[in-house]
C-alpha cells in the first residue's frame, strides 16, 4: 500500500471590493486625449487635438465643435471627426473610426464604459454614429445615435456623459470605438460630426480571480508565485493550510484575500 497525497481547493479565488458608483470605481482605463500616448488608431478625418469651434457659417446641421474640452478646459485635448470643421455630407463613404488600444478587462464582474461626447450629426438613414466594443471575437453594436426612426438630428449644445454596461463583453483584449457613417448624399453635408473626451472603463464590482494564470497581472515579489497548489504537512498526509496567492494587482487598490488548500490521505493497493 502506498499513500496518494489529493489536493483539494477549498479556495481558488480573490475577492476585490469596490464601490458602486464612478466616485468609487475602480478605473481601468482613462483617456483625456492630452496627446495619443496611449495609441488610438484613426481613419479617415478623426483626430486627436486641441478644441475648435472652427467656422460657423457652413454649420446648417446643430452646432458647432466647442471650443473647450469636458473638463472645462479652453482649447483642452478631446478627439473628433473634422475637429473645428463640418464633415463631408457629399459623399457616400465610411465608416470612419476611432478605435481605442486593448484594455486588460478580464474577469471584471460589473463593466462600465464611460465617456462624454459632443455629437452633432444628421440621422439614420442618412448617417449613423456609432459606439461599439470589441468582446474578443466580434465588435458590438452599443449604440447607433440617430436610429430607431425618430427622425432627429443629434444637436449636442453641451458635453453629455454617457454610460453603457458592457459587463458582457470583458476580455483581456477589450477595445473601443467611436465611428460614423454617411449613407447618402441627401445628407446633411455640414454637421460639426463627433467629439469625444474623458473616456474610462471601469470596475464597478468586484474581480474574480481563479489564478488559473496572470492574465489579470498581479505584480509579486519574493516568493510569491502563481501555479499549481502544492501539498504541505508534517509527512502524515493529514497537511496544513496553504496559501495560494495575494497580492495587489498592478495600479488596483484592493483588499487582500487569502485562499487555502487542504489536504487528505487517501490509500490504494499497488
Amino acid at each position: 500500500m502506498n499513500s496518494r497525497i489529493t489536493t483539494i481547493l477549498l479556495c481558488a479565488c480573490v475577492a476585490l471590493a469596490f464601490g458602486a458608483t464612478s466616485a468609487s470605481a475602480q478605473v481601468l482605463f482613462f483617456e483625456k486625449f492630452d496627446n495619443n500616448a496611449a495609441g488610438w488608431s484613426m481613419t479617415g478625418d478623426w483626430a486627436i487635438g486641441a478644441t475648435s469651434v472652427g467656422s460657423t457659417v457652413a454649420i446648417s446641421c446643430g452646432l458647432p465643435d466647442p471650443d473647450f474640452d469636458a473638463s472645462g478646459d479652453l482649447n483642452g485635448g478631446v478627439a473628433g471627426a473634422g475637429l473645428g470643421a463640418a464633415i463631408d455630407g457629399d459623399n457616400v463613404y465610411g465608416p470612419v473610426q476611432l478605435t481605442s488600444p486593448a484594455i486588460n478587462a478580464h474577469g471584471q464582474a460589473k463593466l462600465m464604459l464611460e465617456f462624454q461626447r459632443w455629437l452633432n450629426a444628421d440621422y439614420d438613414p442618412y448617417m449613423a454614429s456609432t459606439v461599439e466594443v470589441f468582446d474578443g471575437c466580434n465588435w458590438v453594436l452599443l449604440v447607433n445615435y440617430g436610429s430607431g426612426g425618430s427622425s432627429t438630428q443629434i444637436n449636442d449644445s453641451s458635453w453629455v456623459t454617457v454610460q453603457f454596461d458592457i459587463t458582457a463583453y470583458a476580455n483581456k483584449d477589450l477595445r473601443v470605438r467611436f465611428g460614423y457613417q454617411v449613407f447618402t448624399t441627401s445628407a446633411y453635408d455640414d454637421c460639426a460630426g463627433w467629439n469625444v473626451d474623458n473616456v474610462k472603463i471601469l470596475n464597478q464590482g468586484s474581480l474574480y480571480e481563479r489564478f488559473d494564470d496572470n492574465s489579470n497581472g498581479w505584480a509579486l515579489n519574493g516568493d510569491w508565485a502563481i501555479g499549481a497548489a502544492t501539498a504541505g504537512g508534517d509527512g502524515s498526509g493529514q497537511g496544513f493550510p496553504i496559501r495560494i496567492a495575494t497580492a495587489t494587482p498592478s495600479s488596483r487598490a484592493a483588499s487582500r484575500a487569502w485562499c487555502w488548500a487542504a489536504t487528505r490521505s487517501t490509500s490504494s493497493p499497488r
